[in-house]
């Protein structure tokens, strides 16, 4: 015997969510959603140079070759 389906056969009561209650809650609070009203600005730029220029090198490692007599 499936323990789920005993659970569901003795418990008639539905999920709380499917409630009519809850679902014309859900409805009313989208309803009260107000509409914002939208505007353009001007929006002014500034561009500030930076005081101290900054300066990136790379450096790379190489293995040195020995040299062997011949």
């Amino acid at each position: 015997m499936n323990s789920l389906a005993s659970d569901q056969s003795n418990n008639p009561t539905p999920d709380a969510r499917m409630q009519p209650t809850s679902i014309n809650y859900s409805v009313q609070s989208l309803k009260k959603k107000t509409l914002h009203e939208l505007t353009v600005v001007s929006v002014a730029h500034t561009n500030i140079p930076l005081k101290e220029p900054v300066v990136y090198s790379k450096q790379t490692q190489t293995a040195q070759a020995s040299l062997t007599s011949l």
